[in-house]
C-alpha cells in the first residue's frame, strides 16, 4: 500500500530569496510617511469571548469554532523546543491563517506537556507589536476548574521571546524539528515515515481532526516540486518558508515602529537608504566627514560581528540540524553582509538601536534576515513611496538609475544625507553605540565570541541577568552569589557540563568542547586578571 502522502493531492512550493534588510528598509520609511492603520479586531478577545459565551472548557471544543482560515494554514513540529511537547505522529500545530497576523497552537498527546493549553501569538496592529498569551483549560483531576487566561506576555513567554517579544521560528531554509525542515528537499527516511504514521491517524484524531487540506502535506511534492511543477511555473512555496514569509513582514513592521519613533531617525533616513540600496558604495561616504571618522572603530567592530555571526551560524545550523535529523549536507542560509553592516552600523552607531534581538533565528545575535517572497519587483516603490512625499524627485532618480560610479540616485542620497546631518542639532550628529559593549583592555584576558552569545540572552530579559557584556561587572560577580552549585562561576561551569543534563547551556546552541573550553578559560583569566590588578577595563 503506497504511503499516505502519496496517496492525496499534490502541493508544491515557489519562493524567490531576497534581501530582507531591503524589505525592513521600506517598512521602516514607510512608517514615517503612512498615515495611521485602522484599528483591527483584537482575535484573542473574540476567542476568549467565545469561550466565555459557549462555555468552552477543552481544547477538543475550542479547535472546530476557529475560523477556517486558521485551520488551512499550519505547520506541524515533531520536536519542539516550546512550553509545549512533540513527536512525530504527535506534532505541535502551529495554525497561522493567511497573513500570521494571529496564531494559536496545540500538541495532540496528553503525555507531552502543555497537553491542556492554548497557545497564542497576535500582532497588535496599533503598536506593532507582538503579543503573547496562554490559555489553560482544566484536566480530567479538576474538571469544575474555571479556564485560565494569561495577561500579555507573561514572564515564561518572554524567557524564549525576548523582550520586547518577538517570535522564533528560526530562519530561512532550514526549520529544525518541523516537518519539511530542509527548503525544497525530500523528507528523511524517519520524517517521512512519522508523517505518514501521523496522516494515517488525523482523520480520527479528537483534535488534529479539525485541521483542513491536510492532503497538501502528503504529497511528495508538498515540500519538493517537482522539475515539471517547477518548469510550469505553478509550484507554491512551502509551509514552512510560508510562515517564515509572514512573521519576517511583521516583524520589519515591529522593527519600523522602533526606529521610526526615534528623534535621530529623520537626519539619518537618507543614510539608511543608501545603506540598503545596492551599488551606492560604503555608508561612511553619506556622513558629514567628522562623523565619518567618529564612526571607523564602530564600523570595524560591527564588520567583526558580522563576519562572527556569518561562520557561526554556518556551524551551528549544521549542527543542530544533523544532531536533531541524523542528516548531513545542511546548506545554511545565506547573509548578505554588506548590507548588515551597512544598516546595522546607521541604525546602532547612528539611531542608538540595538539590533541583537532584530533575528527570528533561534540563534541569538545571527543577524540572520534572510527570509522568502514572491515577488521583488514591488520592493523599490515601496521603498521609494515613503521618502518621495517629502522629495518628489527621488522616485524617479531610482526608476533611472545608471549603476555607475556617479550614479544621480546614489549622489542625490548622498548630498541629502550631509545636508540633513549637518543641519540637525549637535546633539543629534553624535554616534551613539547602541549596546556599549565594554571591552577588556590589552591587558586583559581575550573574549571569545561565545561570550557575545550570552550576553544576548542574558542581557536582554530572556534569560536571568549576568553581565556577560560588561566584564568588569562580571569580573566582580563571578566569585559571589547562592546559586545552587556554588558561586556564580561555579553555577557556570557546572551549567556547561554534561552533568547538566536538560539544563546545559546554552540551551539553543550546539558547541563544541573547544568552544566552552574557551569560555571556561575566559572567565577564570578574567577573574584572576581582574583579582590581580583591580583596575578598570
Amino acid at each position: 500500500m503506497a504511503p499516505a502522502r502519496h496517496r492525496l493531492q499534490q502541493r508544491t512550493a515557489k519562493c524567490t530569496a531576497i534581501s530582507a534588510f531591503a524589505v525592513l528598509a521600506a517598512f521602516v520609511l514607510a512608517a514615517v510617511a503612512a498615515p495611521a492603520a485602522s484599528a483591527s479586531p483584537v482575535q484573542f478577545d473574540l476567542l476568549r469571548a467565545r469561550i466565555s459565551e459557549d462555555k468552552l472548557t477543552s481544547v477538543e471544543a475550542v479547535l472546530p469554532v476557529l475560523p477556517l482560515d486558521l485551520r488551512s494554514h499550519y505547520v506541524l513540529m515533531f520536536r519542539s523546543r516550546s512550553l509545549q511537547g512533540a513527536s512525530y505522529q504527535n506534532p505541535r500545530a502551529i495554525l497561522y491563517g493567511h497573513d500570521a497576523r494571529f496564531i494559536v497552537t496545540f500538541n495532540g498527546d496528553p503525555a507531552h506537556n502543555g497537553f491542556n493549553a492554548l497557545e497564542t501569538m497576535e500582532f497588535d496592529d496599533q503598536a506593532k507589536a507582538f503579543v503573547f498569551r496562554e490559555i489553560v483549560f482544566p484536566d480530567a483531576s479538576k474538571p469544575d476548574a474555571p479556564v485560565s487566561f494569561s495577561e500579555p506576555n507573561p514572564g515564561k513567554c518572554l524567557e524564549c521571546h525576548g523582550n520586547p517579544p518577538r517570535p522564533v521560528w528560526d530562519a530561512f531554509p532550514v526549520w529544525p524539528g518541523a516537518y519539511g525542515e530542509r527548503y525544497r528537499a525530500h523528507l528523511g527516511k524517519q520524517e517521512s515515515e512519522g508523517l505518514d504514521a501521523f496522516l494515517q491517524a488525523q482523520p480520527g484524531h479528537p483534535r488534529y481532526g479539525v485541521l483542513h487540506e491536510v492532503g497538501k502535506l502528503a504529497s511528495r511534492e508538498a515540500f519538493y516540486p517537482s522539475a515539471k511543477t517547477r518548469y510550469q511555473g505553478v509550484e507554491t512555496e512551502p509551509p514552512n518558508s510560508e510562515l517564515n514569509t509572514l512573521l519576517s513582514r511583521l516583524n520589519f513592521q515591529r522593527i519600523a515602529n522602533e526606529l521610526a519613533g526615534k528623534p535621530l531617525f529623520p537626519a539619518y533616513q537618507y543614510a539608511l537608504l543608501a545603506a540598503v540600496s545596492p551599488g551606492c558604495g560604503a555608508v561612511q561616504d553619506y556622513l558629514p566627514d567628522a562623523l565619518s571618522a567618529a564612526g571607523t572603530d564602530r564600523y570595524a567592530q560591527i564588520a567583526h560581528d558580522a563576519d562572527n555571526a556569518r561562520h557561526k551560524l554556518g556551524r551551528t545550523k549544521a549542527r543542530r540540524l544533523d544532531e536533531d535529523s541524523g542528516r548531513a549536507g545542511t546548506r545554511a542560509a545565506a547573509i548578505d553582509d554588506d548590507a548588515v553592516i551597512k544598516l546595522r552600523f546607521i541604525v546602532e552607531a547612528g539611531l542608538g538601536v540595538d539590533t541583537a534581538q532584530w533575528s527570528l533565528a533561534l540563534e541569538k545575535g545571527s543577524y540572520d534576515f534572510t527570509t522568502a517572497q514572491s515577488s521583488t519587483e514591488a520592493l523599490a516603490p515601496f521603498l521609494m513611496n515613503a521618502v518621495s512625499r517629502s522629495d518628489s524627485g527621488l522616485a524617479d532618480l531610482s526608476f533611472y538609475r545608471s549603476f555607475t560610479r556617479n550614479d544621480p540616485y546614489c549622489s542625490h542620497l548622498r548630498l541629502q544625507s550631509r545636508r540633513a546631518l549637518a543641519g540637525a542639532p549637535p546633539e543629534l550628529q553624535a554616534l551613539v553605540p547602541a549596546a556599549a559593549r565594554q571591552s577588556v583592555s590589552l591587558s586583559g584576558p581575550p573574549r571569545p565570541a561565545l561570550v557575545d552569545h550570552c550576553a544576548a540572552c542574558h542581557g536582554t530579559g530572556a534569560a536571568p541577568a549576568i553581565p556577560f557584556g560588561q566584564p568588569e561587572r562580571l569580573a566582580e560577580m563571578l566569585p559571589s552569589g547562592n546559586y545552587t552549585h556554588g558561586t556564580l562561576i561555579e553555577e557556570i561551569h557546572f551549567r556547561l557540563s554534561a552533568a547538566a543534563g536538560a539544563g546545559r547551556m546554552p540551551l539553543d546552541l550546539h558547541i563544541s568542547d573547544a568552544e566552552r573550553s574557551g569560555l571556561e578559560d575566559y572567565l577564570g583569566a578574567l577573574l584572576r586578571w581582574y583579582q590581580s590588578e583591580k583596575t578598570s577595563f
